[in-house]
C-alpha cells in the first residue's frame, strides 16, 4: 500500500487536538465507558437453543440475521428501521381473496415525528410475494444538559436544545416457492450527529442485501452479497469528514436429517470474504480485509424423560488492516452448547444450559464506523463460559421460567471515551457475573399478562488494580419490563412498564446513572380491515427528571453530554386496501 504522509500529518493533528482538550493531570479520571455498549451475542436460529440470557443492557455493533438467516456482519445495525421492519409490527392480517388477488396494507405514526410504511402481498409468476417499503421523518430538537465547564465538575450544566433532522427509508422484496426463496432488501437513513461539543456532523448510510435459499432434500445453498456505503461530513473539522464502502459475499450449505422421529442432526458450512475501504478529505484511504470459514455440528432429540440439545461451531478467520500501520490478524475459535431439559410435553420439568463460547471481533469493533468509533485494530476475540440451571411450569394459558445463571468471560467488548471526538473497543481483562432470569406470561380471557426480570451481579475481574471488582457498565443489577393487553369487542388497550437500576458509568465506579423508569400506553378501536391507536411514550420522563450530580460525570471529556428523555403522544392507525 502506497504510504501516504497527508494522512500521517492528518492523524497527527487530530491527536494534537485531542490533547488540547483532555482534562488536566488533576483531573485524569479513568475513561467512561459509552452508555450501553456491554456487546451481546449474535443469535442465529441454530444457537438460540443453548443461549444463556447474559442480563439486559447487552448491544450488538453488526447488524443481526436477516429473514433467510444469513449474518449481516459488515452491515451497520439501524435500530430504528430494524424495528419498523419487523413482522410483529404489523397489526393487521391480509387476507387474500383468490390466488391471483393482492392486498395492501398501510401503516401511519404521527407525533412530532413522523413515519409511513406498507406492505403488499400476492402471487407473482406463481410465487407468494410480499412488498414492504417505508419512509420516516424526525425533527425532533436533540435536548441535552450542557457542561462546557471543567467536565469533571459535579454542578449540572444548562439545558440546550440542539437542531436535528432525520430521514429513513427502507425497501424489501421477497419471494418464495416450494423450492427457492430470494430476499432483496434496502436501508437508507441520513441524519444528524451530535456527541458533545467536540463532535457533531451529518452521517449517511445505505446498505443492500441479496439473499437466496435453494431447498434440494435434506439440503440448503444460501448464496449471499451485501454491500455498503457511508458518508460523515464533520462540522467541526473537513479532516474528520470520510466516505466508507463496504462488500461482503459468501455461500453457506445446510444439511439436516429429520426422518427419524424425535431426532434432528444438522451440519453447516459457510465461507465468506468482505472487504471495507474509507476515503478521507485528503484522498488518502484505509482499508480492511476479512476471510471467514466456518462449520456448525447440531444434535437434538428426545428420549422419554429428557430432551437433549448439543451444538459445536468452529470458525476461522483472517483478517489484515491496511492504514500507515500494517496489520493482520489470525483467529481459529470454537464454540460448544448443551441443553437439557425435561420434555416440554410436561406441564413442568428443569432446563439446563451450558455454553463455552467464543466470538470473533466484528469488523466495526476493529475498523471503527467513520465516525465516533475508532478502530481497534489489536483486539482480540471474546471467550467464557455460561450455564443457567432453573425449573419451568406450563399450565392452561401460563407459562413461568426461572433460571440462575453464571457467567465468566475474557476480553469482554466494551466502548470507552478515549478522546474528546472519539471512542474505542476495549477487551475488558475479565467479568464474572452471576444472576436470576424469570420470564413470564399469562392469557387470562381477553386479558394478557408478560414479565421479564433480571437480577445480575456483574463484576470486572480484571488485574488492573483500580478496575478490578468494580461494576461493570451497561449491566444494572435489577432490570424488569412487564406490560399488558386487553381486548373487549372492537376496543383494545394496554401499558407496559420497564425498570433499570443504577448502572455504572465508568470501569473505576466513580459515576453511576441513576434509577430508570419507562412508561408507555395505548388505547386502539378497530376492526379486522382498519385500526386506530392514541398511544403515548415515556410517560415518566419528567419523573426521571435531570441525572443526579454523580451522573453529570458522563458528559466527561465533553463527549457525551446527557441526552434527556422527551415525552411522546403518537396517533397511529394501519388500514387494510
Amino acid at each position: 500500500m502506497k504510504f501516504s504522509y497527508r494522512f500521517l500529518l492528518r492523524r497527527v493533528a487530530l491527536q494534537i487536538c485531542s490533547i488540547a482538550f483532555l482534562p488536566i493531570a488533576s483531573q485524569a479520571l479513568p475513561p467512561l465507558v459509552i452508555e450501553g455498549t456491554v456487546l451481546g451475542k449474535v443469535k442465529t436460529s441454530d444457537e438460540s437453543v443453548v443461549q444463556v440470557h447474559r442480563g439486559v443492557g447487552a448491544k450488538e455493533i453488526d447488524a443481526p440475521l436477516n429473514e433467510l438467516g444469513i449474518e449481516l456482519k459488515n452491515m451497520e445495525r439501524l435500530e430504528d428501521i430494524a424495528l419498523d421492519r419487523q413482522g410483529d409490527v404489523w397489526w393487521l392480517r391480509p387476507r387474500p381473496m383468490s390466488r391471483q388477488s393482492w392486498q395492501g396494507l398501510v401503516h401511519t405514526d404521527l407525533s412530532r415525528d413522523q413515519s409511513l410504511k406498507t406492505r403488499v402481498s400476492g402471487e407473482w409468476l406463481e410465487y407468494p410475494t410480499v412488498i414492504e417499503a417505508g419512509l420516516a421523518h424526525d425533527a425532533r430538537d436533540l435536548v441535552v444538559l450542557e457542561n462546557k465547564q471543567n467536565p469533571f465538575d459535579p454542578t449540572l450544566g444548562r439545558e440546550e436544545r440542539i437542531p436535528r433532522k432525520e430521514e429513513r427509508a427502507f425497501a424489501k422484496i421477497k419471494v418464495s416457492g416450494r423450492s427457492l426463496e430470494a430476499l432483496t432488501d434496502a436501508d437508507i437513513k441520513s441524519g444528524d450527529i451530535h456527541a458533545g461539543a467536540l463532535l457533531s456532523g451529518r452521517k449517511q448510510i445505505s446498505q443492500e442485501s441479496l439473499t437466496v435459499k435453494w431447498r434440494r432434500g435434506a439440503i440448503e445453498w444460501l448464496p449471499y452479497v451485501q454491500s455498503r456505503q457511508n458518508e460523515f461530513t464533520s462540522s467541526i473539522s473537513p479532516l474528520l469528514s470520510n466516505t466508507g464502502r463496504g462488500l461482503r459475499t459468501g455461500t453457506m450449505v445446510k444439511w439436516s436429517d429429520t426422518s427419524v422421529p424425535e431426532e434432528e442432526l444438522s451440519l453447516s458450512g459457510a465461507v465468506s470474504a468482505e472487504s471495507l475501504t474509507r476515503i478521507y478529505a485528503d484522498q488518502s484511504e484505509a482499508r480492511f480485509q476479512r476471510y471467514d470459514f466456518s462449520t456448525v455440528l447440531g444434535k437434538a432429540t428426545s428420549l422419554s424423560f429428557i430432551d437433549l440439545k448439543v451444538r459445536l461451531a468452529a470458525d476461522a478467520a483472517e483478517d489484515a488492516v491496511h492504514t500507515p500501520r500494517d496489520s493482520s490478524f489470525k483467529a481459529q475459535i470454537w464454540d460448544l452448547g448443551v441443553e437439557v431439559s425435561s420434555p416440554r410435553r410436561f406441564q413442568q420439568g428443569v432446563v439446563a444450559r451450558v455454553r463455552r463460547f467464543a466470538l470473533l471481533p466484528t469488523p466495526t469493533q476493529r475498523f471503527g464506523d467513520g465516525a465516533l468509533l475508532m478502530g481497534s485494530e489489536d483486539l482480540q476475540p471474546e471467550t467464557g463460559l455460561r450455564a443457567s440451571v432453573g425449573p419451568w411450569i406450563q399450565l392452561a394459558g401460563m407459562e413461568l421460567e426461572i433460571s440462575g445463571f453464571y457467567e465468566q468471560v475474557v476480553n469482554a467488548p466494551v466502548m470507552i471515551a478515549v478522546s474528546p471526538t472519539s471512542a474505542r473497543t476495549v477487551g475488558l481483562g475479565g467479568v464474572w457475573a452471576e444472576g436470576l432470569d424469570v420470564r413470564g406470561s399469562a392469557g387470562l380471557g381477553a386479558l394478557k399478562i408478560n414479565v421479564v426480570y433480571s437480577y445480575q451481579d456483574a463484576l470486572n475481574s480484571s488485574e488492573i488494580s483500580w478496575q478490578r471488582g468494580k461494576a461493570v457498565p451497561g449491566r444494572p443489577r435489577h432490570a424488569m419490563k412487564t406490560g399488558f393487553e386487553y381486548f373487549r369487542g372492537l376496543w383494545k388497550g394496554g401499558a407496559d412498564y420497564g425498570y433499570r437500576s443504577e448502572d455504572a458509568l465508568d470501569l473505576a465506579g466513580l459515576w453511576q446513572k441513576p434509577p430508570h423508569h419507562d412508561l408507555g400506553a395505548y388505547l386502539g378501536y378497530g376492526t379486522r380491515d382498519w385500526e386506530f391507536r392514541l398511544a403515548g411514550g415515556k410517560l415518566l420522563a419528567k419523573e426521571n427528571g435531570l441525572p443526579s450530580a454523580e451522573f453529570a460525570g458522563q458528559a466527561a471529556p465533553d463527549l457525551l453530554e446527557p441526552k434527556l428523555e422527551q415525552m411522546e403522544i403518537r396517533l397511529q392507525c394501519e388500514f387494510l386496501m
